[in-house]
């Protein structure tokens, strides 16, 4: 945990007031950016939505948006539990729309010959909803995900933008202090957390912050942002170990 002492040795992060509220809003608390991750490009979202529309009208497109759908879901690990989140399901729906997006990739869509017909029809129904879901519009926005984020909590609960500002990270980096009025939930407490993602991110969120603190939010922002458009993606980093299966026990 840390001191009174430690508290009075950190660094203020000046340009902090200067943010507008898209900046923010691609803030991830932990340290991860936003404008790099998937959930925020959409770019499953329209290989599924280029799947489902040529669906019965072009096997070809059809076959080469389940290969790039399924690349992505790889890179970004969505069989770490991921997958059932973002599109509503349990992990039976879950695999058996892996599986079906496999068959679809690598052979044709099943017929009504076929004995995978009606997990096809299932299929139909996930990919509906992968086409459905928005796009998230960043964790500084404080919709979705973030609302329940415990790292999100404590960073709110404490007045800081990210754990760029936290003298955890800035003497240790790594969070080491649960938040003291927040009560442990379904995914768990903020410390443990924190550790999580880093795991997840193969320590990428941690190095960010380690970034913001040396350079400022401002200058961080707009590098991230080149970066982005330069091809850089948070599939790239992510771990393709089951972090959130092992750590969380599911």
């Amino acid at each position: 945990m840390t001191s009174n002492k430690d508290q009075q040795n950190t660094i203020e992060i000046a340009d902090k007031d200067q943010l507008t509220r898209a900046d923010k809003a691609i803030l991830g608390k932990c340290g991860i950016f936003c404008g790099a991750c998937d959930a925020y490009l959409g770019k499953a979202k329209a290989h599924a939505k280029e799947l489902f529309e040529n669906l019965g009208l072009s096997e070809e497109k059809v076959k080469n948006a389940a290969e790039h759908l399924l690349e992505v879901m790889d890179q970004v690990n969505y069989d770490d539990g991921i997958g059932c989140f973002f599109l509503g399901v349990n992990t039976k729906q879950y695999q058996s729309f892996k599986r079906i997006l496999k068959i679809i990739a690598e052979e044709k869509i099943p017929s009504k010959e076929n004995s995978e017909y009606e997990d096809f029809k299932d299929f139909q129904r996930v990919l509906r909803k992968f086409v459905g879901s928005p796009n998230c519009l960043g964790c500084g926005a404080g919709a979705g995900v973030a609302k329940s984020c415990p790292i999100a909590i404590c960073c709110e609960e404490r007045g800081y933008l990210t754990c760029a500002e936290c003298p955890d990270i800035q003497l240790f980096h790594m969070c080491r202090t649960i938040l003291e009025k927040q009560i442990p939930s379904m995914i768990t407490d903020n410390c443990t957390y924190f550790r999580l993602i880093t795991r997840r991110y193969m320590n990428w969120n941690v190095e960010n912050l380690k970034k913001i603190i040396r350079k400022g939010y401002k200058k961080y922002i707009d590098e991230m942002r080149e970066k982005v458009q330069k091809g850089f993606y948070a599939g790239q980093v992510i771990s393709k170990e089951p972090v959130f299966k092992n750590l969380l026990g599911f």
